[in-house]
C-alpha cells in the first residue's frame, strides 16, 4: 500500500475558485443594466466575438456591450469592483494585480439558445497578463433555464453560483463556459483583472 509523503500546509485544502453571495443589490443591478445598454455609458450591444474581433457562431453565440471606464457616471461601479477584487484577490489568490482589463455586459438569450463553448481567458497585451476572471450574475435563477457557468478543473465541472448578485472569481488560465440558454434571458457583468506576467 502506498505511503502518503506529502505534508500540507494549509491541512484544509480550497477550491481553485471562489464566490460572494450578495455581492450587488437590486437597485445597484438595475442601474448596471440601464448604463450598460446604453450608448452614452457603453458600447451599445453587439453580437460577441472571439478574439476581439472574429465572429465565431460554432464557439459563442451572444450578445454584449462594453461599459466605458471614463464615464464619470460609470466610476462608483470600478471602484466596487476593485474593492471587491482586492479583498477576494488578498483572501484567496494573492496575484499580482494593477488593473481591470475591462467590465463586459453579456446577454444570453433562448432566442438562439446563446452560449460560449469551452475556453480559457488569459491573453497578454504588452507587459501585462490576464490572470482573474470575475463574473456578477445580473439575473435570477427562476427568469432562465441552462445557461450554467461551468468551471473545468477536475472531472465533473464546478457549477458557479446561479444567486443574482453573486460573484465568482477564478484564474484566468481556467477552461470554462456558459452552456446553452434553452429559456429566457441571463444577463452577467464579467470582468477580468490584469497584472505582471507571472515569474
Amino acid at each position: 500500500m502506498a505511503t502518503e509523503t506529502r505534508w500540507y500546509l494549509r491541512q484544509t485544502l480550497v477550491e481553485p475558485w471562489s464566490y460572494l453571495n450578495g455581492a450587488f443589490n437590486d437597485e445597484e443591478i438595475a442601474k448596471i443594466i440601464k448604463l450598460s445598454t446604453s450608448k452614452k455609458t457603453s458600447s451599445g450591444l453587439e453580437i460577441g466575438k472571439v478574439n476581439d474581433d472574429q465572429i465565431d457562431n460554432d464557439l459563442r453565440q451572444c450578445q454584449l456591450s462594453w461599459v466605458d471606464s471614463s464615464v464619470e457616471s460609470n466610476s462608483w461601479l470600478f471602484q466596487k469592483f476593485t474593492k471587491i477584487i482586492t479583498d477576494i484577490n488578498f483572501q484567496f489568490f494573492k496575484y499580482d494585480l494593477s488593473m481591470i482589463d475591462s467590465l463586459q455586459f453579456t446577454k444570453y438569450s433562448d432566442q438562439n439558445n446563446s452560449f460560449y463553448g469551452k475556453h480559457v481567458d488569459i491573453m497578454h497585451r504588452g507587459f501585462s497578463v490576464r490572470k482573474l476572471s470575475v463574473t456578477l450574475q445580473l439575473s435570477d435563477p427562476s427568469e432562465y433555464e441552462g445557461g450554467d457557468l461551468l468551471l473545468h478543473y477536475k472531472k465533473i465541472p464546478a457549477i458557479a453560483p446561479k444567486e443574482k448578485g453573486s460573484m465568482t472569481f477564478f484564474p484566468s488560465t481556467m477552461l470554462h463556459e456558459v452552456t446553452p440558454v434553452t429559456k429566457g434571458t441571463r444577463l452577467s457583468l464579467v470582468g477580468w483583472v490584469s497584472g505582471p506576467p507571472f515569474k
